[in-house]
C-alpha cells in the first residue's frame, strides 16, 4: 500500500524531477506545495502543516533545542555563497567590512540563516563582532527568540521596508537573503564587495565551504509509524539532483549563451557534486554554522550533528 506524505520545497531544477513526478519515492505519493522560503518555514515551525518540508538551517538547529520534534536527512536543496547579498548605502562612507563597526544594519530577521552566515563570515574573516553593530530586522521570527543582553536589535515599524530605507539613508547597509529590489535602479546601492564572485571564490578556495541554506525536515510521527520514510525520500532527492545533473550536462537545455563555460567553471572550482547530500560532504559547514548560531546566542549548546541527521545514507 502506497503512503501519501505532503511535501513542501522550493521549485529548483534539483527538486523539479520530484515536482513534476519524474522522480517518486518508493512506496510513497507526496503531495507536493511549493512556496516561497519564508511562508513555507513559517507554516511548518508555527503550524506543522506539512509531513516533509524544506526548512531553514538555522531555525532547525533552534527548533531542536527548544525540544520540537523534527529530523533532518542529510539533503541541502538550497545553498548561496553570501558575500554578494551585503548592500550599502553609498552615502554612509562603507568602503571595507571595517566601515561596519557602528553602522546601523538591517536584516530580514535575526534567526534567517543567511543573516547568521554573514554575521559569523565578517567575524571570522574580517574582525567585524555583532556587538559592534545596530541591528534592525523586518519581520517577525520565525521561532521567538530572545536576544542576548549584548546585542543591539530593533524591529522596524510597520509598513516600513529594509530595502525603502537603505534607499533613503535610514539604514547603512541591509544583509539580505536576495537582492534588494532597489538594486535595479538606484545608483545610491552597491555592494560592499562589488567584486563578490572573486570574493566568494577566494572563501571557497580557503574554506571548502559552499554554505548550505536549508534542509529537508520530517516529522517524527510520520517517522514514529514509518521508520523507512526517511531513507526513502532521502534516496528520491538524490535520483532528482542526478536528474539535474544529467539535464544541466546537455548546453541546448540552456537559453544562456555560455552556460556550457559556466557549468565547467563551476565543476573545475566546486567539484564533480558541489550539492551533496550526505552529513560527512557537510559536516564543515554545519559545524561552522552552528559555532555562528552559538556566537549570536541563538542557541545554548553545540549541537552533536550526528543526532541532528539521521543516518540514510549507508
Amino acid at each position: 500500500m502506497t503512503l501519501r506524505l505532503s511535501l513542501s520545497c522550493g521549485d529548483y531544477d534539483r527538486t523539479r524531477p520530484l515536482i513534476d513526478k519524474s522522480v517518486q519515492p518508493e512506496g510513497i505519493s507526496l503531495d507536493i506545495t511549493c512556496l516561497p522560503s519564508p511562508e513555507r518555514h513559517k507554516r511548518m515551525l508555527v503550524n506543522g502543516e506539512f509531513d516533509v518540508c524544506e526548512l531553514s538551517l538555522a531555525s532547525y538547529f533552534v527548533a531542536r533545542q527548544r525540544g520540537m520534534d523534527l529530523r533532518a536527512i542529510p539533503v541541502f536543496p538550497h545553498r548561496r555563497f553570501r558575500h554578494g547579498y551585503i548592500f550599502i548605502n553609498k552615502g554612509a562612507g562603507i568602503r571595507q567590512p571595517s566601515d561596519l563597526v557602528g553602522k546601523r544594519v538591517g536584516v530580514r530577521r535575526y534567526q534567517n540563516t543567511a543573516s547568521v552566515w554573514v554575521r559569523g563570515i565578517l567575524a571570522d574573516d574580517y574582525g567585524v563582532s555583532r556587538q559592534s553593530i545596530r541591528w534592525f530586522t523586518e519581520g517577525s521570527e520565525e521561532l521567538a527568540v530572545e536576544f542576548p543582553a549584548w546585542l543591539t536589535c530593533t524591529r522596524i515599524s510597520s509598513g516600513a521596508t529594509l530595502d525603502a530605507m537603505l534607499a533613503d539613508g535610514r539604514l547603512d547597509a541591509v544583509i539580505y537573503p536576495e537582492a534588494l529590489p532597489s538594486m535595479a535602479h538606484s545608483p545610491q546601492l552597491g555592494r560592499l564587495f562589488p567584486d563578490y564572485k572573486e570574493v566568494e571564490t577566494d572563501y571557497f578556495r580557503r574554506t571548502g565551504i559552499f554554505p548550505p541554506m536549508h534542509t529537508v525536515v520530517i516529522k517524527g510521527e510520520v517517522l514514529d509509524r514509518h521508520p523507512w520514510v526517511a531513507a526513502a525520500i532521502w534516496r528520491a532527492f538524490c535520483q532528482a539532483k542526478a536528474a539535474c545533473y544529467e539535464y544541466c550536462s546537455d548546453q541546448r537545455k540552456s537559453s544562456l549563451a555560455w552556460f556550457g563555460h559556466a557549468w565547467e567553471e563551476q565543476q573545475s572550482l566546486l567539484g564533480g557534486d558541489p550539492w551533496p547530500y550526505t552529513l560527512d560532504g557537510n559536516r564543515r559547514a554545519l559545524e561552522t554554522l552552528c559555532r555562528y548560531l552559538a556566537e549570536d546566542g541563538l542557541i545554548a549548546r553545540m549541537p552533536n550533528l550526528d543526532d541532528e541527521f539521521l543516518r540514510v545514507e549507508a
